[in-house]
Formats: structure tokens, sequence, C-alpha cells
């Protein structure tokens, strides 16, 4: 009898140890389940965040790039010149603005209609474009046939350097101007150049070179001009 109940104790003991073995399986099967399935969550969560964040920088990019062509837009130029105004504050640096126009472009686009008339900006901005690779550097369509570019760091006569070899590049394409009196596509250009901390903001520099850009076309077009001391003042008042 004492060896039946021993047996009897054995075999219930071996019964409970089974069951807690199997119990333990079980949980451990179930964290894995769960564990996967957390894991399968987190790389859901991760590439849907990817997707978001793609997403707003293509809207961000639509959203400060000029369409036609690839340049920034008037948006994006007036809050990165103001940023590099700020920065150059603080850094005691120059900051320059060139301003340029599409000569007689109205006649252009009237003579060779706006299809070439939108090739003839895209090439020009291509030009452009190439001027402004260093970071800081913005190439923006302003509006219509007009471009800017800021150069910050740059002083006035390094402006004007940069201004003529756009310049001297679009009029060296030779494209066809039947009424431009250089039979060709030609730009003129304003440049102006001050140290950031003489500015009231980076939107007065601008209106300098504006202003500049405007004697170029009155003293006949197809020319560069640096604005003068007094037109730098005269521009911020």
């Amino acid at each position: 009898l004492g060896l039946f109940v021993a047996l009897m104790d054995r075999r219930a003991a071996g019964v409970a140890h089974m069951s807690n073995m199997i119990s333990l399986t079980a949980v451990v099967i179930l964290a894995a389940i769960v564990f996967r399935e957390m894991y399968r969550s987190t790389v859901r969560e991760m590439e849907q965040q990817a997707i978001i964040e793609r997403q707003l920088k293509i809207m961000e990019t639509f959203a400060n790039t000029d369409g036609l062509t690839g340049l920034a837009n008037r948006r994006s130029l007036d809050e990165n010149l103001e940023t590099e105004w700020r920065r150059g504050m603080r850094e005691h640096n120059f900051l320059a603005v060139v301003m340029l126009d599409i000569d007689l472009f109205k006649s252009y686009n009237d003579q060779y209609g706006h299809p070439s008339g939108d090739e003839c900006i895209r090439n020009i901005a291509s030009v452009i474009k190439g001027y402004a690779r260093r970071a800081g550097d913005i190439a923006a369509r302003y509006g219509g046939e007009e471009f800017v570019i800021v150069l910050p760091g740059v002083d006035l006569g390094d402006a004007a350097s940069i201004a003529e070899k756009i310049r001297l590049e679009i009029f060296s394409a030779n494209r066809p101007h039947a009424g431009s009196p250089e039979g060709r596509v030609t730009v003129s250009a304003g440049v102006a150049s001050a140290p950031a901390a003489s500015l009231d903001s980076g939107e007065a520099l601008l209106r300098s070179a504006d202003l500049a850009l405007n004697r170029a076309k009155a003293e006949g077009r197809n020319r560069v001009v640096a604005a003068s001391e007094s037109a730098r003042v005269v521009a911020e008042k």
C-alpha cells in the first residue's frame, strides 16, 4: 500500500510538472505572438510616418518652388532673404542682391508665342541657377520675366562681376529676338550690396537693386548697373 501511494504521488507530481511546463510554453507562445504583433504595428507606424514626412516634404517643395523654372518662388525668396539678412547682421557680413530682367520680353512673347516664351524663361533660369551654388545663395523667379539672386557675404564689386557673367552667358547663347536692337535675347541687371547691419531689412536691399535695374533699362538695356550709396539710402527710405 505504501508503495502504491508513493507511485501515485510521483505520478501526480509528474502531471503537475507537465501542466506547469505546458502553461509556461503557452505563456511563451502568447508573449511571442504579442511581441510579433507589436513589432508589426511599430513597423507599420514607422512606414506611415515616413510616408507622411515624404508627402509633407513634397508639399513644402511645391509651396516654395516656381513651377515653370524650378527656382525658388517669391514666397521662398522673401523668407530666405530676411533669414540671410539676420545672419549677416549676426556675423557682421555683407549681403548682395542681383535683380535681372529679360529685355523686351513682351515683344518676344508677342512674336514667338507663349510656349517659346516659357522655354526662354526656363533657359535663362538655368543659367542664373548656375551662379547660386553656395550654401545660403538663393536663385528665385521674382515674377514674370524677373529674377533675383541673393548672395550672402558678397560685396558690390563681386556681385556686379557675377551679374556681368550671367549677362554675357545669356548674350552669347544668341537666342534670336527680332524685336531686340541686339537681334537676340538679352538681360539687364541691377546690383546692390551692403553690410547687413547697415540695412533696416533684406527688403531694403531688394529695393535698391530694383532701382539699379530700372537705371540699366533706362540707359539702353543689356547691361549691369550697380547701386550707388545714395541709391541705397533712397531705397531704404
